[in-house]
């Protein structure tokens, strides 16, 4: 193998492993190179390529490397494509609405990474109710949301930031619940309490607006392939035996 076959094989690699192998660690990928060149001819020479589990997992292995190499292939083409890119930002508007947001959060007993706060007792699913229901009146008779976050919620990260959450989008990490109220509110509208894994949240939005397609394009330069690859999979017509499965 010459050197620069050598430098071509690494940097076929996936991108992670090429970062690994393209500084002091080369040695140690020749190295590994050879002992897997040797056991090629050894395995070879014993037939083992000739067995139908060695064709069965040659097979496979064929499979994923035409994938991966589909899938690259089709994300690149994607980056260059400013028409397909553009088309997706404006036909998929909704996808990057974005909703700033605060809440003020009352914890019920055993919510998870929510501890306690000092001097605080845990409360009963009714009794966090109870309270979120409290917290809900006094906004709405006019108290400042922020300095009630602040003094009241139970997510004393955001809390100490008057409730902001920052801007929201529908994909965003959060639960599920929290997220489909924070885009059916209207702006500064306070909502009834709702309930999570967490607890009861009093949730407002502050403001609506949109990302740029700048912004929004790394999002859409990961969608697009998968939609994509949906596609193809789907007009493989390849079915899943349910019955075999099972629940």
């Amino acid at each position: 193998m010459t050197k620069a076959q050598f430098d071509h094989f690494i940097d076929l690699l996936p991108e992670e492993t090429k970062k690994q192998f393209q500084g002091p660690q080369r040695h140690r990928m020749g190295e590994q190179l050879a002992q897997v060149t040797a056991m090629e001819q050894e395995a070879l020479r014993r037939g083992i390529d000739k067995l139908p589990e060695t064709q069965q997992l040659i097979r496979l292995q064929a499979q994923n490397v035409l994938a991966s190499v589909l899938y690259a292939q089709i994300s690149a083409e994607v980056k260059r494509d400013e028409v397909a890119l553009r088309y997706y930002y404006d036909t998929h508007t909704a996808d990057f609405e974005l909703s700033t947001t605060r809440h003020i959060l009352v914890r019920v007993k055993g919510a998870p990474r929510v501890p306690v706060r000092a001097g605080q007792k845990e409360l009963t699913d009714e009794e966090a109710l109870a309270r979120a229901k409290e917290l809900r009146e006094r906004l709405v008779k006019g108290e400042d949301f922020a300095a009630l976050a602040k003094a009241e919620s139970d997510d004393t990260t955001s809390g100490a930031k008057g409730g902001e959450l920052g801007d929201l989008s529908r994909s965003s990490q959060i639960v599920p619940e929290f997220l489909k109220t924070a885009f059916a509110l209207k702006v500064n509208e306070i909502s009834d309490p709702v309930k999570t894994m967490y607890g009861y949240h009093l949730i407002q939005v502050t403001k609506r607006s949109m990302q740029t397609f700048e912004t929004a394009r790394p999002f859409i330069e990961k969608k697009l392939p998968e939609q994509m690859l949906a596609e193809i999979k789907e007009k493989a017509n390849i079915k899943l035996d349910e019955g075999y499965f099972g629940k």
